[in-house]
């Protein structure tokens, strides 16, 4: 992030909204980065491990859950409509 900062200060082709989605996702990943050491700080290492592992085997019961819902291999149409509600690509329903 120093190197781009001291980069960006150079550049006269800066765009603004650019640069504050990258600083979002700088931040938003130095806290999910930090909440894995945090937690690890907190708890110890067995209790964090244990966490994980029950965090994963949620994951996994939510994805089973997912699959018995909308099966593999099934898909999904979906249709763009302008406010007139008739379909974007011009073909009518």
């Amino acid at each position: 992030m120093r190197a781009h900062l001291r980069a960006a200060r150079g550049n006269d082709h800066l765009k603004p909204a650019e640069e504050i989605k990258l600083w979002f996702e700088f931040v938003l990943f130095q806290l999910t980065s930090g909440i894995p050491y945090l937690l690890i700080w907190v708890c110890g290492p067995p209790r964090a491990a244990k966490l994980v592992g029950y965090s994963l085997e949620l994951v996994g019961q939510l994805r089973k859950v997912n699959e018995d819902v909308l099966p593999a291999g099934h898909q999904v149409a979906v249709e763009l409509m302008t406010s007139n509600h008739e379909p974007k690509n011009g073909n009518a329903v």
